[in-house]
């Protein structure tokens, strides 16, 4: 009987006996194809059973607890997750954002559960900026002073242009790498994007017209489009025309209406409803955030798709078209104007299509369209990239934008350019802050006693070119 005892006795501490903890941790830490959408981390592996592969938008103090398992997806503390849990040596990382640094520490650990041993001293550590979305030099020989600017543009968009699939390829690139993020249990989560509501499911994802389900949204609506929408078209499976949703809560409610401000409320959920607006006309309106999200979709779509069976401005296409207000896209445009996730996800779409949405980089290309009948406003000065004098959005970016009140926007210079001067300008055109002198890299612009409202900043550079940027100020 005493043997027994101590033979279980000892069998039972053996249980709870920690794993060995490795020796040392992984070396080599690399980062490769580094895109605005994702990149690939790698290491050189040691002699460990996994890795714990945590990120995070500040430099990393955390230490893992021996004895805790931790998760993929797993939020450790505000901006830290957990990437990875497991053997693997090289990891395709995604959930990123342009212009946005990535610390990452990673940790060698034998064993699993209560056992489990983690290295936590002097882990594998580096980091990655992903770069700017960026249009380059796909504008190039395009002239905002010609008469035939927007065939022009329209030939831009199309030349090069290369179909992908409704099904399933929107599902399996743009969803996939953009929409779904990881969370814990082996599940992940989507957004719907006219609501905001959190969906969590079990992979895999899938369409479903089904109560609670998702399904892709036509923010140009298919029956607006003279081709009827048919999914094996180009416009109809555009992807920048495209976004998931709760298919019975939001994209059966929205169907084919117009988007507008709901006075009368006939449905809603989250922060999306449907009623009728202040003409009895009615309306959807989703969520602030994407409110100029879809609104460049349309100008994007009614562009590149002009004159394919009529002219595709708000008056002349079929359905409901002719009671889409073009004033309320526009403010929509100018109040929610491209964030770092909505230019992520175009990047990311260029890459697939290799056509891009001109109003995400150059957003005052809006100003000077009339999208009721599809023609330029007489007088009004476009301005692109590589024309003599240029307007070039991109040889700045500005962020936050909008910004708060009384906080100040932080304007990256593009490298190689010297700064000489800037002004900020409100509506009216009075200048309401202006500055000389040379500078580079990172400036920031203050805002202090400057009311809420839309600016224009504009800068001067010492080779004589120009960059304009439309700026917000909040309250």
């Amino acid at each position: 009987m005493i043997r027994v005892a101590a033979f279980s006795f000892l069998f039972l501490v053996s249980l709870h006996l920690a794993a060995q903890q490795p020796a040392s941790q992984p070396t080599n830490l690399s980062f490769s194809n580094v895109k605005p959408y994702g990149f690939i981390l790698s290491f050189t592996p040691s002699q460990a059973d996994g890795y714990l592969v945590v990120r995070s938008l500040s430099p990393i103090s955390f230490v893992p607890i021996d004895g805790i398992e931790y998760q993929k997806g797993q939020g450790i503390a505000p901006g830290m997750k957990v990437f990875s849990m497991s053997s693997t040596s090289a990891i395709s990382l995604r959930e990123t954002l342009e212009g946005t640094t990535y610390y990452f520490a990673i940790y060698a650990y034998n064993g699993a559960g209560e056992q489990i041993d983690y290295f936590n001293v002097n882990p594998l550590s580096g980091s990655v900026t992903t770069p700017f979305s960026n249009p380059n030099s796909y504008y190039t020989n395009l002239s905002g002073n010609s008469p035939t600017f927007l065939n022009d543009l329209k030939t831009r968009l199309n030349n090069g242009r290369v179909f992908q699939s409704y099904t399933p390829g929107f599902l399996n690139t743009v969803t996939k790498n953009i929409y779904i993020r990881d969370t814990v249990d082996g599940k992940e989560v989507i957004n719907c994007q006219y609501t905001g509501e959190t969906k969590v499911f079990t992979p895999p994802f899938f369409w479903s017209s089904s109560s609670g389900e998702y399904t892709r949204e036509h923010c140009l609506p298919k029956s607006w489009m003279f081709t009827g929408g048919n999914t094996d078209n180009q416009d109809g499976a555009d992807y920048h025309n495209l976004i998931p949703a709760n298919h019975e809560k939001a994209n059966g409610k929205r169907s084919n209406v117009p988007y507008g401000i709901v006075q009368n409320v006939t449905f809603q959920y989250l922060e999306g409803k449907l009623g009728t607006n202040s003409q009895g006309i009615t309306v959807y309106e989703p969520r602030n955030s994407i409110k100029g999200d879809v609104a460049r979709s349309h100008f994007y779509m009614m562009v590149c798709y002009n004159n394919n069976g009529g002219v595709w401005g708000y008056q002349s296409m079929p359905s409901l078209a002719p009671q889409q207000n073009q004033d309320l896209m526009k403010m929509w445009h100018e109040q929610d104007p491209p964030d770092a996730f909505e230019r992520t996800k175009h990047e990311y779409i260029f890459s697939l299509q290799y056509n891009r949405n001109p109003f995400i980089d150059y957003p005052e290309l809006a100003d000077c369209i009339n999208f009721n009948n599809m023609t330029l406003y007489a007088g009004c000065t476009i301005g692109l990239q590589n024309e003599e004098n240029p307007l070039v959005s991109s040889t700045v970016y500005v962020y936050p934008n909008p910004v708060a009140e009384g906080e100040p926007f932080q304007v990256v210079i593009s490298e190689g350019k010297i700064l000489t001067s800037y002004q900020l300008t409100d509506i009216q055109g009075r200048i309401v802050l202006q500055k000389n002198g040379q500078e580079t890299g990172l400036v920031s612009i203050p805002t202090t006693g400057i009311a809420s409202g839309v600016y224009t900043l504009q800068c001067q550079f010492q080779d004589g070119s120009v960059a304009i940027q439309k700026c917000i100020i909040q309250d």
